[in-house]
């Protein structure tokens, strides 16, 4: 594959937590940041090009390089681009005489230069989405019309910012017929788009031309896998041709040890209760168990139904409550939940850095509750409802710490292993869980009630009791429906 550099346009955690498992993208955002420069290499690195945004009026400016180790880097041409500010991805051709740009920056999918081809002479050809992949491909005009009115549905995510029709798309130079093309693999098509870098008109791949793209897709990913799978893209592509021997370069994901937390806003089953439940999930590992299940079978219904909650195959998930001596506040640290092998002593757990975990932000579920008519802060209750999802089967100790004592704000628990500090909470004696493959691990109950003082010794703080807190024991699983 093509190296590229793009410039940072996250909007962090939140964007991520709203937005997971959509598909790995060059950009996701709901708020861009200012751009950046742009540097992007050629496969044998031997060309590069550089592109600046616009400023003061002037349109990017697009400047192509080569090097030599007698000479270094020289200038071999320049352009301006057609973008309002400047693309957000760009490839450039391994001889240097041809860039591909895709997108507009804040305006992902939309305007006339999606995809614009260009080399020394300036522009060749630049294409809105819909002229370079509409919707409903037909040679009837007015179906195709009406095709691009109701636009693409739920092909893939679509926002006022952007349309990410890129999502799990692969992208290289290759030559079809003794030219040179830039090949584009459309995911959520399942098809592949070819521009020719000659005049940048849009070849038609035949059945054979797309076999042949997707042999060299293979061999580009598999080469690179050797070094470990690095985007969703990658994995899922693979899964889509479906060859059993690749399963082995998959299933690595099956054991990422990255977890993020995410929070929802759920209603009791009577209605009285606002209450916030947290869930940790790994990515790769959810990206994994989609993969593997579908393997070698494309739009599956039930992936597309299920989406980041398809049920677990080759995992399991344990659902848990976890109980607190008071009812925390605001800017009162967050809550970490361990899942520690079983292999592993309760007095050695700080020495390994835990497979699973679950880090929440005490400060960010006091975001306004789901509700127009309800702008107060949201509030937690003693009784925390926590989910940890794609757990390698196993048997694993529970622990529990309270980092009410610690500047969540600062430092966003910097490592995964949190050293429990003087005014922190933790739970004694954890319960030990069993984690099915395809199973759910629920009606588990941790209590972290044990103040730690300034020589680590806990004290026993006293623990709420069952139904102390609106008469639900939330032991027991009560029904909720969600708010959102």
């Amino acid at each position: 594959m093509h190296r590229m550099v793009l410039p940072t346009a996250r909007a962090g955690a939140l964007v991520l937590s709203c937005l997971v498992l959509l598909g790995s993208r060059a950009i996701r955002a709901d708020d861009f940041l200012p751009p950046r420069e742009l540097r992007i290499f050629s496969e044998s690195e031997i060309h590069s090009a550089r592109i600046t945004p616009a400023t003061n009026g002037a349109k990017p400016l697009l400047v192509v390089f080569s090097w030599s180790s007698s000479n270094g880097s020289q200038e071999v041409w320049r352009t301006e681009l057609s973008n309002a500010v400047m693309p957000i991805g760009a490839w450039i051709s391994d001889d240097g005489q041809s860039v591909v740009t895709a997108d507009n920056w804040n305006r992902m999918g939309y305007g006339d230069d999606v995809i614009a081809i260009y080399d020394k002479r300036g522009q060749v050809a630049r294409y809105s989405l819909e002229e370079a992949a509409p919707p409903i491909r037909t040679e009837s005009k007015l179906v195709r019309t009406l095709a691009v009115r109701k636009g693409y549905g739920e092909k893939f995510y679509d926002t006022p910012l952007g349309r990410f029709w890129r999502d799990n798309s692969i992208e290289f130079f290759h030559e079809l017929n003794g030219q040179v093309h830039f090949c584009l693999w459309l995911d959520w098509d399942n098809r592949w788009l070819a521009f020719q870098m000659k005049d940048g008109r849009i070849v038609e791949v035949t059945q054979d031309e797309s076999e042949q793209l997707k042999a060299e897709g293979r061999s580009r990913v598999v080469k690179k896998a050797r070094v470990g799978l690095g985007s969703l893209a990658e994995v899922d592509f693979l899964g889509r041709l479906g060859i059993e021997e690749d399963r082995a370069l998959v299933m690595p994901w099956l054991n990422d040890s990255e977890f993020r937390t995410s929070d929802s806003q759920y209603l009791s089953a009577d209605q009285r209760m606002l209450t916030f439940y947290f869930t940790a999930t790994s990515d790769k590992r959810e990206a994994a168990n989609r993969v593997l299940t579908y393997w070698g079978r494309t739009n599956s219904f039930y992936s597309i139904l299920y989406g980041t909650s398809l049920p677990h195959r080759f995992l399991g998930t344990l659902k848990c409550v976890a109980v607190l001596p008071t009812v925390p506040t605001r800017y009162q640290g967050g809550l970490v939940l361990y899942l520690i092998p079983e292999s592993i002593s309760s007095n050695d757990w700080r020495s390994v850095r835990p497979e699973h975990y679950l880090i929440a932000d005490f400060n960010r579920p006091f975001v306004r509750p789901f509700r127009p008519d309800l702008m107060q802060d949201g509030k937690l209750s003693q009784y925390l409802d926590v989910e940890i999802r794609g757990v390698t089967p196993g048997r694993y100790h529970l622990r529990a710490i309270w980092a009410k004592s610690l500047d969540y704000a600062k430092s966003k628990f910097d490592k995964v292993v949190y050293e429990p500090r003087t005014g922190d909470y933790e739970s004694a004696t954890g319960p030990t869980v069993s984690i099915e493959k395809g199973g759910l691990s629920k009606d588990v109950r941790i209590d972290c009630n044990h103040l730690v003082n300034r020589q680590g010794t806990p004290n026993a703080a006293k623990a709420p009791q069952s139904g102390a807190h609106g008469g639900n024991d939330r032991t027991t699983g009560v029904k909720a429906k969600a708010v959102r």
